[in-house]
């Protein structure tokens, strides 16, 4: 059941090599089935106050530095709904576009630990603490392939469904979902920075050298761990209605308690 599971959600190249021992290299795109029109991108709506915030930030120098926001869904689904993406550019600019676009106490920050400066500016100057990113390339690269896939036996998330419009549900109804979706318009930097990202033909298993600053800021959200918002009460009810094992009790708030405080001490004592 392990490994059917990994082979339907998968990129086809990641099965090819970790499960039946493929000694050819990854070569071509790494993230799989996006490019710049595919049912990654999403046209802008309402984004529910619930679902949680995940900043991504790739500081540069003379190099751009990406500051990359997520929302997260009650499906762990990433959703970036804006970027900062800018070279040369002072700290306390950063910071400014940071807190007017960012709920500082709400939101969960990862950042490339290297650029220790700016690293201890945001804690001990604005407050804000990070967690140190992932940083193994190779592993990294592999777990951010896996949001993007379209994994064909996963439906598309409800919300994409009743926000987006019914040419595009139409269009990739059938395609299946990946995990991360990019809105139109707020974060092109970045998904020009994920549709570029390549392997090495010259360097094994490794990302070839480019404007990659958006890929990178992307592949540590991806690997920090992210945690699926809670559902609210309209959400929670309808999960309820459709896999809770008890929904045929649900219209009987009395039983449906009763069976559930009972279905508790049964867990309890075995």
């Amino acid at each position: 059941e392990y490994f059917t599971r990994l082979i339907e959600t998968m990129p086809p190249d990641w099965i090819a090599r970790q499960l039946y021992a493929s000694f050819e290299d990854f070569s071509g795109k790494i993230f799989k089935g996006f490019n710049l029109s595919s049912v990654h991108h999403i046209d802008p709506f309402p984004i529910p106050d619930h679902w949680g915030w995940l900043v991504s930030i790739d500081p540069g120098g003379s190099d751009p530095t990406c500051v990359a926001i997520f929302r997260i869904d009650t499906y762990g689904n990433l959703v970036c709904v804006d970027e900062f993406y800018r070279p040369n550019v002072h700290p306390l600019t950063i910071i400014t576009w940071m807190r007017e676009h960012i709920p500082a106490r709400d939101a969960r920050y990862v950042i490339d630990y290297e650029n220790r400066l700016f690293t201890i500016q945001l804690q001990d100057e604005f407050g804000i603490l990070c967690e140190p990113a992932f940083k193994d390339v190779y592993a990294g690269c592999q777990q951010a392939a896996s949001y993007f896939w379209p994994v064909p036996k996963r439906p598309l998330p409800p919300w994409y469904t009743e926000t987006q419009p019914p040419a595009m549900v139409e269009r990739f109804k059938n395609g299946g979902s990946p995990r991360i979706f990019f809105v139109k318009g707020k974060c092109p930097m970045i998904a020009r920075s994920c549709d570029d990202y390549l392997w090495d033909e010259k360097r094994p298993d490794r990302p070839k050298r480019g404007d990659d600053h958006g890929a990178d800021a992307l592949r540590y959200a991806c690997n920090s761990r992210v945690r699926a918002a809670n559902r609210n009460a309209t959400e929670e009810q309808a999960w309820r209605e459709q896999n809770d094992p008890l929904r045929h009790l649900l219209a009987d708030r009395a039983s449906y308690e009763s069976a559930r405080q009972m279905q508790r001490l049964i867990d309890r004592h075995n």
